[in-house]
This record gives C-alpha cells, sequence and structure tokens, in this order.
C-alpha cells in the first residue's frame, strides 16, 4: 500500500516490523524492555547475538513491561509493567525459541 508506514514509535527510534534485514529480524529475536531492567539485557547478550536488545519508553506500553518477540513477530514471552522480574520465564522462553544460551 502507497504511503503506509509499518513501523511503530519505539523511544526516538523506529522499531522496523518482522522481517527488516537492517534489525537483524530475519534471524534474530528481540527483547524490547520497557523497564530497562538490566538483568533483561544480560540475558539477551548472553545468547551472543540470537537476541536483540532495545530498552527504552514507548508511546504506549499497553500494560507491558517487557516481551521477547520471535522473528516472525510472535510475542514468545510478555512481562507485565510493575510485574516482578520473571527472569526464569523469559530464559524459557528464549530457550525456547532460540537455542541454549552461547558458552
Amino acid at each position: 500500500m502507497a504511503g503506509h508506514d509499518d513501523t511503530v514509535p519505539f523511544r526516538e527510534q523506529q522499531v522496523a516490523p518482522p522481517g527488516d534485514r537492517e534489525w537483524g529480524w530475519d534471524r534474530a529475536g528481540l527483547l524490547l524492555d520497557f523497564d530497562a531492567d538490566a538483568s533483561l539485557e544480560a540475558l539477551a547478550a548472553s545468547w551472543g547475538g540470537r537476541i536483540l536488545y532495545r530498552a527504552g519508553a514507548a508511546v504506549d506500553r499497553l500494560g507491558l513491561g517487557a516481551l521477547l518477540v520471535r522473528p516472525d513477530g510472535v510475542v514468545a514471552w510478555a512481562r507485565d509493567a510493575g510485574a516482578a522480574p520473571d527472569r526464569d520465564g523469559a530464559v524459557q522462553a528464549a530457550s525456547r525459541w532460540f537455542g541454549q544460551p552461547a558458552a
């Protein structure tokens, strides 16, 4: 569709739709962290590039604190805003969709 923009505002950047090679979505997951939780950043890093990490504010968080998005755009894991950290749940989802963490 001419003139249609599928991007979603995220911080000062634009998050491209799934499949966008510039963001690596053709092969990597995306962990969006609206609360800038350092433990989630470390979690993404431990997958050795198979999970990209982006932290920042969103125009509308929809009650979410963080979410892990598969390369096909499906949400594999989410945490409610203000909820206690759920590292175990995030690790379980990351392992299921992106294999074991890098050694």
